[in-house]
């Protein structure tokens, strides 16, 4: 009887040993289940990060392709309207960066252009250069070309809301029909350059239109973040308070 039981304990006690053998062993099956679901699951994730890093970049170039396209077209443009005279004229403002010889090689706008790019005057973010350069030759409409290229002119994405265009609208009659040759002053507190202070200047003669046109363009370069706030703000910066509360009173008015 006693050796039935001792039998018995070891037939046991090795079927416990047994049983927790094979119970480290499926915990160390498991373990490296774990381990290499958790190493597919990262490499599945930086593959998909990388897909989508790769469209986004993909994404990235193409508006740029499209950017420097259009830029690229409105300097064609600009390049075809220009007269022999005005080409040479223009070159002849170049003359302080631009050597002599390499002056009279250029023969179109387009080669010209070429040049400014070279020497850092002229990208689709830098055209306050070539800008200044087509309003000294009287070409504000080419200079307004630039303008509109630069400020994204036209769409929709870069206006302001409804209420604040009408006030916007408001604001400029008022400010127009007050500000008389105070308008430079008022342009750089608004932080338009001088470049397109320059073109505004030109294109008239009449104080109220030159100031339309001034407000006209610090709205394109704003663009949605126009806001009527910010004229009020720069008017008082200006020391123009009486215009200024007439612009509050006109929109206050029912």
């Amino acid at each position: 009887m006693f050796e039935v039981q001792l039998i018995d304990y070891k037939s046991n006690s090795g079927e416990a040993g047994t049983c927790d053998a094979l119970t480290a062993a499926d915990q160390q099956t498991r373990r490296a289940e774990v381990k290499v679901k958790a190493r597919c699951f990262l490499v599945r994730a930086e593959e998909e990060e990388e897909e989508e890093g790769k469209g986004k970049g993909s994404d990235l170039r193409v508006r740029e392709d499209m950017s420097g396209l259009q830029f690229h077209s409105v300097l064609l443009d600009i390049s075809n309207q220009l007269a022999q005279t005005q080409l040479e004229d223009m070159k002849f403002l170049c003359r302080d960066f631009v050597g002599k010889r390499e002056l009279e090689k250029i023969t179109s706008g387009t080669q010209l252009f070429q040049v400014l790019t070279e020497r850092g005057r002229l990208a689709a973010g830098n055209t306050q250069f070539l800008s200044q350069l087509l309003t000294r030759i009287h070409r504000s409409d080419l200079s307004d070309k630039l303008d509109n290229f630069e400020s994204g002119a036209g769409s929709s994405d870069d206006q302001p809301n409804a209420a604040e265009r009408a006030k916007l609208d408001l604001a400029t009659e008022v400010i127009a029909e007050n500000l008389g040759r105070n308008w430079r002053k008022l342009g750089r507190k608004l932080g338009v350059t001088e470049a397109k202070l320059d073109s505004v200047a030109t294109r008239h003669t009449d104080l109220d239109e030159t100031a339309r046109e001034l407000l006209k363009v610090w709205r394109k370069s704003r663009g949605a973040e126009a806001r009527t706030s910010d004229l009020v703000a720069a008017l008082r910066a200006c020391q123009f308070v009486l215009t200024a509360e007439k612009v509050e009173e006109r929109l206050q008015a029912p």
